[in-house]
This record gives structure tokens, C-alpha cells and sequence, in this order.
């Protein structure tokens, strides 16, 4: 008996084990899909309200416009160490291929100073000439958006700097640098040193119109910047020249004065001694004044030259030209994830509701 217990084949428990578990599992399939059908009314009701959510949120929706520009610099950077740094950038060390110049008008170009600069400049749009927020606040409705009573009126006024508004306007244009950059404005730097402006909205006119403005308002502001130095050593070096050369106008009319009342005495070489140290010595202060003008024009034309040389250029590739490209809403896509999110929501609730009941249902009683 035993020996026949030991020649049992160990194997046939296990495979009754496995076909009970998965008859037990196919029968929970069952019961769940059984369940679903029971329920599928209020399924395809929360597919209904998904879809009238999604329709409800696309129906403000309207075709956007993209202005598109692009721009690069005439070097990667300003600094003796910028070949050093590309030479890096290609083994995989430091910085990247777009060089420092690049991420400089990439933050730039995004920054408050410049997008409050170009949003007061004036342009003119459908015929009324007025500063670019103005333009935008009427397009784009926001006296409607607006809650604050100091906002729903508000017309910006011509400003000669951004620090002379008022606090409500002030208020104002941050709330609409905000929305700009949240909804609308996109830069993007290209791995060669191209960067990209672009503008989306409903309105073609505005997003053309700011993105040239914002391109101008830059490329001035980093121009100024960037020979600053070089713009004051020259100013100061052009004032040094002009004083020079007026000095040295008043030593040749000093010496033709003195040239013409000794005219005479000079001819019969009967000068008196005095007049003539008076003249050797107008003369020698024309001819070092002379020496000194000449100078101060060459050390001129050097700053001048420093100056033009590390002037940055930033050439436009790119500027918005009308018609823009349209981009129309796929309102089909927003449909159909709230079908499928409502039908995978009331899926999800209906089989926790299954599940929970029968839990407690299998739950054992318990002795009093």
C-alpha cells in the first residue's frame, strides 16, 4: 500500500488545482461582463455627459493663426573664450552648438522689458492707429474678462518709458505679459543658433504686427546693450577730439593775428625780441596741438572701428507675411476621449460596486 501511495503521480492535484482557478476566473469574467450589460445604461450615460462636457469646452474654440519669424545673430558669442567653447560643445563638453548669443536673445526676447516695450509701441490695424495693447485688450476682449472695476475702462496712454504707467495699468499688462506667454507667444532656439518667434491666436493682424515690433524692440535694445562700453569710450574720445581741434582752430587764428600785426617788422626783420618768443611760442603751441589733434582722430577712428566690430547683427530669416497659416480646432479628438473617458469611468465604477458587494457578500458570519 504504501509502495502504490509512493507510485501516485505527484502532478494531478496541481492539474485539478489549476482547472478549478481558471473556471473560477473565466466565471468572474462572466459575472463582471454580465454585470457591465446590466449597467450599460448608465455607462453610455456618462459617455453622453463626457461628450457634452467636451462639446461645452470646444465651442468657444476658434481657428488660430500662427505668425512665424526667425532670426540669428552674426556669432555665437562676444567673448574670446567662444572658440574654445564651440570646439567643446562638439566633443559633448560645456555648451551647446547655439552658442552664448543665442540663449541671450532667447531669454531676451521674452522677457517683461521687451514685451512691455513692444506692446506700447503705436501700429495701426484695421485703420485706427493706437499702442499694440490697446489693440489687444479690444480684440481680445479683456474689459469683458476684466473683474476689477480699475481694469474694465482702462485705455493705456503713449508713455516715453514703461516706468511712467499707473498702477492699474501696471496691473494690466502683467496680467496680459502672463497670458501671452502662457497661451500665445512660443520661442524656440535651434541647435545652430536659429531662434524662432512664433504668435498664435484668433487674430492674424495682432500676432503679425507684434512679433515684427518685438523683433525690432530687440534687436535695438541688444544692439545698445552690447557696445554700450564701446559707445562711451568713443562719445568720450570724439568730445577729447573736438575740444582739441577747437583749441588748436584758436592757436592758428592767434598765430595769423600775430603774423598779420608783425607783418611788417617781420619783412625788415627788425622784430623785437620779445614778439618774436611771443610768436615761436603761439607757433609751437599750434604745432603741438596739431601733433595732439592728429592723435586724437587716429585714436577716433580706432574706437569708431572697435565699436563697429562688436556691434552685433541680428539678421532676420524670417518675418509673419498674410495671409497666416490657419490651424482649425480638432474638436473630433476632444469627442472622443470623453466618450472613451466616460466609458472607462463608468466601467471603473460599475466593477467596484461588483467588487464591494461581493465582499461583503462572501464575508463569513460572525458568533454573537
Amino acid at each position: 500500500m504504501d509502495s502504490k501511495s509512493a507510485q501516485t503521480p505527484i502532478h494531478s492535484p496541481a492539474s485539478t488545482s489549476s482547472a478549478i482557478t481558471l473556471r473560477q476566473f473565466l466565471t468572474i469574467l462572466y459575472d463582471y461582463f454580465k454585470e457591465l450589460v446590466r449597467n450599460s445604461l448608465w455607462i453610455g450615460l456618462l459617455c453622453v455627459g463626457a461628450f457634452m462636457l467636451a462639446k461645452w469646452y470646444t465651442a468657444d474654440m476658434k481657428v488660430k493663426y500662427l505668425a512665424k519669424s526667425s532670426f540669428m545673430t552674426n556669432s555665437d558669442s562676444g567673448g574670446s573664450m567662444s572658440g574654445i567653447m564651440q570646439l567643446a560643445g562638439q566633443f559633448g563638453i560645456g555648451g551647446g552648438k547655439n552658442g552664448v548669443n543665442a540663449d541671450k536673445l532667447g531669454e531676451l526676447i521674452g522677457s517683461q522689458q521687451m514685451v512691455f516695450k513692444t506692446l506700447l509701441k503705436k501700429v495701426e490695424i484695421e485703420g485706427q492707429e493706437d499702442l499694440l495693447v490697446n489693440h489687444y485688450i479690444k480684440i481680445f476682449n479683456k474689459h469683458d474678462d476684466w473683474e476689477s472695476e480699475e481694469l474694465r475702462d482702462l485705455q493705456f496712454r503713449p508713455v516715453v518709458h514703461q516706468d511712467s504707467l499707473s498702477f492699474a495699468e501696471n496691473k494690466a499688462i502683467l496680467k496680459i505679459y502672463d497670458e501671452m506667454l502662457a497661451k500665445y507667444m512660443h520661442v524656440n532656439i535651434g541647435q545652430s543658433g536659429i531662434i524662432r518667434a512664433n504668435f498664435e491666436s484668433n487674430s492674424p493682424l495682432f500676432g503679425k504686427f507684434f512679433i515684427e515690433e518685438l523683433i525690432v524692440t530687440l534687436r535695438d535694445f541688444y544692439v545698445n546693450k552690447t557696445v554700450e562700453q564701446q559707445k562711451i569710450a568713443y562719445e568720450v574720445i570724439s568730445h577729447r577730439t573736438d575740444s582739441i581741434y577747437n583749441r588748436l582752430l584758436g592757436a592758428d587764428h592767434s598765430l595769423a593775428e600775430w603774423l598779420e600785426s608783425n607783418k611788417k617788422p617781420l619783412m625788415a626783420r627788425t622784430i623785437k625780441a620779445d614778439k618774436k618768443i611771443k610768436g615761436e611760442q603761439i607757433q609751437r603751441s599750434a604745432e603741438i596741438l596739431g601733433v595732439m589733434y592728429e592723435e586724437a582722430v587716429r585714436q577716433r577712428e580706432i574706437a569708431r572701428m572697435n565699436m563697429i566690430n562688436n556691434t552685433p547683427l541680428i539678421q532676420v530669416i524670417d518675418l509673419p507675411r498674410l495671409p497666416l497659416k490657419e490651424r482649425k480646432p480638432n474638436k473630433l479628438s476632444y469627442y472622443l476621449m470623453a466618450i472613451l473617458f466616460g466609458g472607462l469611468l463608468g466601467v471603473s465604477l460599475v466593477s467596484l460596486r461588483k467588487m464591494i458587494k461581493d465582499a461583503f457578500r462572501n464575508e463569513p458570519a460572525t458568533d454573537s
